[in-house]
């Protein structure tokens, strides 16, 4: 059985799919002796289930690592949400970089792909998702982290892919 690289949805389902297989074993297996008919099917879900266990053990050092970088992400989510104001706009701009990636990636999610924006329309939605006066910096710091594009004049810009 060949398998691709993991995904997030993957690490965030891969333990209810392998507690589902065992339960599912487990209630096969209960009924098995009473119950002649469901031989081949216990069969197969535990034959399933080996297979999902020789998945977990061959991609247990990528599911480790794929688990940590979900758990950094939802602790700088949490982190992140005392420099948001209760409309939502960043009142205060982080010093700890891995949180001003997320701040500029979450006003990043403002713009849509594939469209051209003036200075002029990156300038207002950025002022729309921050409560302070220096939207200067965050166009700068969103172009230096490449989450946005622009011609060297500066007078075209869109959004990363």
């Amino acid at each position: 059985m060949e398998f691709g690289s993991l995904k997030t949805y993957d690490i965030e389902n891969a333990g209810k799919l392998f507690y589902y297989f065992l339960a599912v074993c487990n209630f096969y297996g209960q009924y098995y002796d009473s119950i002649s008919n469901n031989r081949y099917i216990y069969l197969k879900q535990a034959d399933m289930s080996s297979n999902l266990l020789v998945w977990f053990e061959k991609h247990i050092d990528e599911l480790n690592e794929k688990l940590c970088e979900l758990s950094v992400q939802i602790s700088d989510k949490k982190k992140l949400s005392v420099f948001y104001d209760s409309k939502g706009r960043l009142k205060q701009y982080p010093r700890k970089r891995s949180l001003r990636i997320a701040a500029l990636s979450k006003i990043a999610d403002c713009f849509e792909k594939d469209k051209k924006y003036t200075e002029k329309e990156v300038n207002e939605i950025i002022m729309q998702n921050i409560s302070f006066s220096d939207f200067a910096l965050i166009r700068r710091e969103m172009y230096q982290q490449k989450l946005i594009g622009r011609l060297s004049d500066g007078s075209e810009y869109w959004r990363e892919n």
